[in-house]
């Protein structure tokens, strides 16, 4: 069974829109509202996508801007080449919130505290890289490594890190070393 596209250009319900917008169901959880960004969008929302733009916008948080006046939401909007005046169908007393979730920002999170830093760790590398100055080092090698320190990109809501190898000082060197043998032995 062929899998239908469910995204359509938002310029067929109101042209003179940005030619790029599309609208429809999002198809991935936990993604965040470009407008209101304490809103986690719920799967099978429906949204207002860009593309190039990475830009996930709830229909409901459309809705919600111009029925509340929000002149910083509508700014975003226009900034975006989205217009005010789309019918999507929602009445004015229409409840919108079933499409997300309000996320404080002290709301308990998954993995480390927020300011805690990397995880760094002192360790023999499983393959050829390079130091954070350049000076590339073999597999096999006692490197310093912080995991998920440089922020590389955000792919879609999906941000993605790189680690960073460092040069250990001598006194991590020599505690590894005595690790490492006692480790074997």
């Amino acid at each position: 069974m062929a899998k239908s596209n469910s995204w359509f250009k938002l310029s067929t319900i109101k042209p003179g829109c940005n030619p790029e917008a599309m609208f429809g169901c999002t198809e991935f959880k936990n993604e965040r509202d470009y407008l209101y960004k304490d809103r986690v969008l719920k799967l099978g929302a429906t949204i207002i996508w860009i593309p190039s733009k990475q830009v996930h916008i709830c229909v409901a948080s459309y809705v919600d801007a111009f029925r509340n006046g929000d002149e910083e939401a509508i700014a975003k909007l226009a900034e975006l080449g989205i217009p005010a005046g789309i019918n999507f169908g929602y009445g004015p007393k229409d409840d919108l919130t079933c499409m997300y979730t309000v996320q404080s920002p002290d709301s308990r999170r998954r993995g480390r505290k927020p300011g805690s830093g990397p995880v760094v760790k002192v360790m023999r590398a499983e393959f050829d890289a390079e130091f954070d100055d350049g000076a590339k080092f073999k597999a096999g090698t006692v490197v310093k490594i912080e995991f998920r320190n440089r922020f590389v990109e955000d792919r879609g809501g999906r941000k993605i890190f790189r680690n960073t190898y460092l040069r250990p000082s001598a006194e991590e060197i020599a505690a590894f070393l005595k690790s490492e043998k006692k480790e074997t032995a």
